[in-house]
């Protein structure tokens, strides 16, 4: 299962506890509410058999060697099916300040951003890799994911029908390009504020009974001249989707452009303006971390009216 931290060690009900209690036989106690992000492998329960915080796959795999080592050592009473019976969790003991399921009427959309860099001779972008000069951390693409309600899809999607093209309205363009368009690609990354969208145009333009294009374009920027601001994303917005009013079938965008800077968790960007791109694409229910909320939603109001707060 995938999980935000940030919610599970503040919960104050039986599945944060849970998260707790292995993050502390981890050695990972949180002292003054700090993280306890990380992987964790662990028996039904609740005894930790591996555990770490590392993005190297290579890591993840002696972790996990090791963890299954540890279970074949298990008396066969701890291993067998059924050996341990969990209780239904009891919604209404839950802590609603920090459990945030998946609504029923949101569309996941994934989105991945990745540093990227030219090459030499022909100028064509490529993914970067740690071997890059000036590249340490953040050479493999982010994890996140984009709500958007299914109203805010048929009402746009009817008014590209009543006039062949419509421009996404305040909040849904402010949600995608505060919470999303962010280099998260070394760690949390300072969301940016209303203020410091300086330039954003959104357009979904009918190409087919059921087919749209999308164009735009956006600057963000921490300081209203871009060249004295200290960070910023400067990109342009393109794609395709698919459905009706009734649907949302295809969703694929791609913010493509220079970003520059960093935040406080976010250290090691390369030097000046490089090529960043953040793609967005229709999640698929069931697949690991689809329910797991996206990182802007810690304020929902804020999240869904981006634009007001």
């Amino acid at each position: 299962m995938s999980a935000d931290d940030w919610y599970q060690r503040r919960r104050e009900d039986a599945v944060g506890r849970f998260f707790r209690s292995l993050a502390e036989s981890a050695g990972r106690e949180g002292e003054g509410g700090s993280t306890r992000q990380g992987i964790y492998l662990f028996t039904a329960d609740g005894s930790l058999l591996g555990a770490h915080n590392n993005r190297s796959a290579n890591r993840h795999l002696a972790v996990a060697e090791a963890a299954l080592q540890a279970w074949d050592a298990l008396p066969e009473e701890r291993r067998r099916p059924g050996a341990v019976q969990i209780a239904p969790l009891d919604e209404t003991t839950l802590d609603r300040r920090y459990h945030r399921p998946l609504p029923p009427d949101v569309y996941v959309i994934d989105v991945h951003a990745r540093a990227l860099k030219r090459d030499p001779a022909s100028g064509a972008l490529q993914s970067c890799s740690s071997s890059v000069e000036g590249v340490t951390r953040g050479d493999g693409p982010s994890v996140d994911h984009l709500w958007i309600r299914h109203n805010e899809w048929s009402e746009l999607v009817a008014a590209a029908g009543r006039d062949g093209k419509a421009a996404f309205p305040p909040a849904l363009i402010s949600r995608i390009l505060r919470f999303h368009l962010v280099d998260n690609t070394r760690g949390e990354p300072p969301m940016w504020g209303p203020s410091e969208i300086r330039s954003s145009r959104l357009e979904l333009i009918r190409t087919g009974p059921n087919e749209f294009r999308l164009e735009g374009e956006a600057l963000l920027s921490t300081d209203p001249d871009p060249i004295a601001a200290q960070r910023g994303f400067d990109a342009k917005l393109s794609g395709e989707i698919a459905g009706d009013e009734k649907g949302l079938t295809r969703f694929d965008l791609l913010a493509l452009g220079e970003h520059w800077g960093e935040g406080p968790f976010t250290r090691g960007a390369r030097p000046g303006r490089q090529p960043f791109a953040v793609a967005f694409t229709l999640g698929q229910p069931g697949a690991v971390g689809h329910e797991v909320p996206p990182q802007g939603i810690r304020f929902e109001d804020g999240y869904y009216q981006a634009d007001r707060h």
